[in-house]
């Protein structure tokens, strides 16, 4: 495994790909980590393990039970939870841009939830950002070989944009307000607003 990837965290990545190798040969093309693992800051008490992982194909419906089988194991067994998302890997081998209309392509997880996600793949995202420059990967080919391209103005305006936004509207509803006073608030909003910042001498 990869040398940037926590020693911690290793039993639980290796259980994971090796229960899907067994239960589902032939579906995962590629198991790519990003997030704080990509950009060596990962925290054992706060930290999820992100990932992206590209399929060889759509997943069929008992597929998706069974993945979800296998996060509910994996889960139960270790203290670092996933979090990332599923598609086939012909979204990134035939991408092409502008994407006229989003893809029912993609399956999530998060919080322990397996589900569709209706959004494409977006290369120009902090996650694209971080998946071409960063990424980690752990199965297939190195995910910088895609042919995806990345524009730096792009991903800024849209973290400008996250910041106006999303963030700002945390600062008008009283209980988000009070939510900010916890230790989770704080650390919820400080280290999501610090992403849209990311240090422009990784720029490409």
């Amino acid at each position: 495994m990869d040398a940037n990837v926590p020693t911690l965290i290793r039993p639980a990545l290796h259980n994971y790909l090796d229960q899907v190798h067994q239960q589902l040969p032939g579906l995962l093309h590629g198991f790519h980590l990003e997030g704080s693992v990509a950009l060596g800051d990962f925290n054992e008490r706060f930290s999820d393990i992100d990932f992206m992982a590209l399929l060889t194909r759509q997943a069929t419906s008992p597929e998706i039970r069974t993945l979800r089988q296998i996060h509910r194991q994996v889960e139960q067994t270790y203290p670092f939870p996933l979090s990332g998302r599923y598609f086939p890997v012909t979204d990134l081998t035939q991408w092409k841009e502008p994407l006229v209309e989003p893809l029912v392509s993609q399956l999530h997880f998060h919080d322990g939830v397996l589900q569709p996600l209706i959004r494409p793949f977006d290369p120009h995202s902090v996650e694209g950002w971080l998946l071409k420059y960063h990424g980690i990967t752990l199965l297939g080919p190195e995910i910088r070989i895609f042919p995806f391209s990345v524009n730096w103005a792009i991903v800024v305006e849209r973290m400008r944009e996250n910041l106006n936004t999303y963030w700002k509207g945390w600062t008008r509803h009283p209980y988000r307000l009070m939510v900010m006073l916890s230790d989770w608030g704080i650390q919820w909003t400080v280290l999501g607003c610090c992403g849209s910042f990311i240090p422009c001498g990784n720029t490409p």
